[in-house]
């Protein structure tokens, strides 16, 4: 009988498909050091959060470089122990959480009075945002007929989804003009009520628009329209139909890992669980960089439901467009853009005509109006006083520069590594004024993605093809060109040339 110590996992796929467990832990840890550090040592943890950080972007990088599976290789079988145990963890301490917060709502246990959160502080994350509550009041006011960007019910929405404004996201303006670097829950929530006792439906101090593209709102309504009240159901939706297309494109023998990131991924549940809109885009996102090899078409029209839906499809988009450049060529790329730009068009037309400077104002909202710098990038070392706090300009030209900087190294290595412009399309984001990790994951989760449908494309990867040799590869070349597809398979990599 084989002792336990000489038992292989069975998980199959590339190497570096196994960093991603290191990548959820790293998501997790990464929130600690400055949620549990004491104050007196905030420096400290700030420098230890951005460097895990940092280290994350690294392992996420090493995913979506195909020789990376060379220099895992020898401890495979180690690695797979590791991403094993982590994975585990990670899924039975989300269904801890479940269980746990379920418990807490129902009052079955309580924390009150023993030196922790009390029930209703711990679960009180768990529900809709503002986001969510602008998104449903938009979804809502389509479906009566209205225009969702000449103006929702703020308070309305608030007090019909239970939030307050504690809540609401404030402004660098009117009462808050002099707050730093973010105005208290105290004072947040005393405005609030005096505008709402005052009737002020549009107050300077607190985001009122909905500050996404139509498809945000689009996509929900017909949900909505059947008299389902939580909207976050509906982008549960979306998350398990993303986690399903990977399943599609993946092969059989990578089920189980696929399973298993999905039930590790705690950030991204806990995002949804708290009325993160997210999985929306990037359920379109993942069908669109997925299906480019298999038909531009469908890849490009999702590609525009995607940046039709959220902003931060904005910055995957040049990526794509440098890949369909410098693989299939300037016409290609000229008929992407005239899908993607066609397809937000379509779907954002009737509120660009109906009040076009309204319809701007809303849209760009994240990018024009003055908002408090949160997250988790180097932003931070200006909240803690390390860095002159300069201004929101300061750190959009350094946006801007790095996203550069990182179109131009993908330009020249795009089609050695095509799956870096995923990791690269993030990056910029760290150096923003809000760099929220919620911006940063799903590049996580699109990595993975395309590594599995590489795999399966490859036959179960580069040992496959060495064991089924040329003639293998030739056929498969030859159907693929038969196809009109300008990329092709070598030894121990696809390759994209220029067709």
């Amino acid at each position: 009988m084989t002792s336990l110590a000489h038992w292989r996992p069975s998980l199959l796929a590339p190497p570096r498909a196994f960093l991603v467990f290191v990548l959820l832990s790293l998501q997790t840890v990464a929130h600690l050091p400055i949620a549990l550090g004491p104050d007196s040592w905030t420096p400290f943890f700030t420098f230890l959060s951005i460097a895990i950080w940092l280290l994350w972007f690294a392992v996420l990088f090493l995913i979506a470089i195909p020789s990376t599976d060379a220099w895992l290789r020898p401890n495979l079988n180690r690695l797979k122990w590791a991403a094993m145990v982590i994975g585990v963890i990670l899924a039975l301490m989300g269904t801890v959480e479940v269980v746990g917060v379920n418990l807490l709502e129902t009052g079955r246990i309580e924390t009150r009075g023993r030196g922790l959160q009390t029930a209703s502080s711990y679960t009180q994350q768990f529900g809709y945002n503002d986001g969510t509550a602008l998104t449903h009041a938009a979804g809502d006011a389509l479906l009566d007929g209205h225009n969702p960007y000449s103006g929702v019910a703020f308070h309305d929405a608030f007090d019909r989804f239970g939030l307050t404004g504690a809540g609401a996201t404030p402004l660098r303006q009117g009462a808050f003009d002099d707050a730093w670097p973010y105005p208290a829950r105290e004072e947040r929530q005393a405005l609030w009520e005096d505008q709402k006792n005052n009737g002020e439906n549009d107050p300077v101090e607190f985001e009122t628009r909905v500050s996404y593209p139509a498809g945000s709102f689009l996509f929900a309504a017909p949900y909505l329209g059947l008299g389902l009240e939580d909207l976050r159901y509906f982008y549960l939706a979306c998350a398990i139909l993303a986690f399903g297309a990977v399943l599609r494109w993946s092969g059989k023998e990578l089920w189980p890992l696929v399973l298993l990131v999905a039930l590790a991924s705690l950030e991204f549940w806990n995002d949804i669980a708290s009325g993160g809109t997210g999985s929306l885009y990037l359920l379109f996102l993942l069908v669109g960089w997925l299906t480019l090899r298999k038909n531009f078409w469908v890849s490009a029209s999702f590609m525009g439901l995607a940046v039709a839906s959220k902003q931060l499809a904005w910055f995957f988009l040049p990526f794509y467009l440098v890949l369909l450049l410098r693989t299939f060529g300037l016409k290609k790329c000229l008929q992407a853009v005239a899908v993607v730009g066609g397809s937000f068009l379509i779907i954002n037309l009737a509120f660009i005509v109906d009040d076009p400077g309204n319809w701007f104002k809303c849209v760009f909202a994240p990018l024009i109006d003055p908002m408090f710098p949160r997250g988790v990038g180097f932003v931070n070392f200006s909240l803690i006083g390390l860095v002159p706090a300069g201004n929101h300009l300061v750190y959009a030209v350094a946006e801007a520069l790095v996203l550069g900087l990182c179109l131009l190294w993908y330009f020249f290595n795009c089609r050695r590594y095509p799956h870096a412009g995923l990791v690269l399309a993030v990056l910029p984001l760290f150096f923003a004024w809000r760099s929220y990790s919620t911006y940063l994951y799903p590049a996580a989760i699109l990595v993975f993605a395309a590594v599995m449908a590489d795999w399966k494309i490859q036959g179960g990867g580069s040992d496959s093809m060495v064991r089924h040799g040329p003639a293998w590869r030739e056929r498969f070349n030859q159907a693929r060109q038969s196809m009109g597809l300008g990329w092709s398979l070598g030894r121990r990599r696809f390759r994209f040339h220029e067709g």
